[in-house]
């Protein structure tokens, strides 16, 4: 069994994608000339960034621990 333990802060929450990015959507404005010009799908908070960066770290992670317990 692999654990993974997520840095997150405390009190963040969590929406299912569409409706979070619905939400930041609607609610703010584009605020750098490199957001004006960028489609709204690629707008993401700097929080929301690290945390896919975690899971993504983490995923990579087990599925190497995974890999490596089978080579075994």
């Amino acid at each position: 069994k692999a654990l993974v333990y997520l840095d997150i802060p405390k009190g963040t929450v969590f929406y299912p994608y569409d409706v979070w990015h619905e939400q930041a959507r609607q609610h703010r404005p584009p605020q750098t000339q490199q957001e004006k010009e960028q489609p709204p799908a690629l707008r993401y908070s700097q929080s929301m960034l690290k945390f896919l960066r975690a899971l993504r770290t983490a995923y990579a992670q087990v599925t190497l621990d995974s890999d490596l317990s089978q080579a075994s």
